[in-house]
C-alpha cells in the first residue's frame, strides 16, 4: 500500500523537477460534485447499514500542469474525494484518493480535456455507539472529460465528467461511479 503512494507521488513530482518554471505551474483545484447511483454499506449478514451517491461529493487536489505547445497543456493531480455524513449519533464516509492525468487542448479563454483518473484506496464506513462497519472496494481506473473557462490567469471554473465504476471487494458487486464536477482550479 505504502509503495502505491510513493510511486504515485513520484509520478506527479518528477515531470515538475525537470520542466522549467516557465513552462509549468502548480494547481490546487475544489471540487463538488454529484453522482446518479447509490452505494451501500452492508455488514456481515448482508444487511444494509447506509447508503450514499457514489460519485459524490467533495472533492480536493493538489497538482501541476505543464504546457507541451502553445494550445496543449498537460495536468497531473493527486487528492481527496470525499462525502461525509455526520448524524446526532453516527459518521459516515465514503472516501477514495484519485490521481487524474489529463491533456488540454487550450483556445484563448477556454480549454477542453481528456483523461484518466485511478481512484485508489476507496472504502466506505460507519461509526456510531452501536455500529462499527467498513466496506473496501478495488482500486478503480475511469475516463474524465473536462471543460473548463479561465476567469483569469490565477484562476480556472471547469465542469467534469468522470465515468468509473467501484467493485466491493467483500461480493465483487460493482457500482456506477460515474459524476458531474464544477471546479474551480488556481494555478500558483
Amino acid at each position: 500500500m505504502k509503495i502505491r503512494i510513493i510511486t504515485v507521488c513520484l509520478i506527479l513530482i518528477i515531470p515538475y523537477v525537470f520542466t522549467p518554471s516557465a513552462y509549468a505551474d502548480v494547481l490546487i483545484e475544489l471540487g463538488v460534485h454529484t453522482g446518479k447511483d447509490e452505494i451501500t454499506l452492508i455488514d456481515g449478514s448482508n444487511a444494509v447499514i447506509q447508503s450514499t451517491k457514489v460519485g459524490s461529493l467533495y472533492s480536493f487536489s493538489l497538482g501541476g500542469t505543464i504546457d507541451l505547445t502553445d494550445n496543449l497543456e498537460t495536468q497531473l493531480s493527486f487528492g481527496i474525494k470525499s462525502d461525509a455524513n455526520f448524524g446526532k449519533d453516527y459518521e459516515a464516509s465514503w472516501v477514495r484518493y484519485p490521481v487524474n492525468a489529463i491533456l488540454f487542448y487550450r483556445k484563448e479563454k477556454f480549454r477542453f480535456g481528456i483523461g484518466a483518473t485511478a481512484h485508489l484506496f476507496p472504502k466506505y464506513e460507519v461509526s456510531s455507539a452501536t455500529v462499527n462497519a467498513s466496506n473496501t472496494y478495488e482500486d478503480a481506473i475511469g475516463a474524465i472529460l473536462e471543460f473548463d473557462y479561465r476567469i483569469n490567469e490565477l484562476a480556472h471554473l471547469g465542469l467534469r465528467y468522470t465515468d468509473i465504476d467501484y467493485v466491493r471487494e467483500s461480493d465483487g458487486k460493482s457500482f456506477d461511479g460515474s459524476s458531474v464536477g464544477l471546479l474551480i482550479i488556481f494555478l500558483i
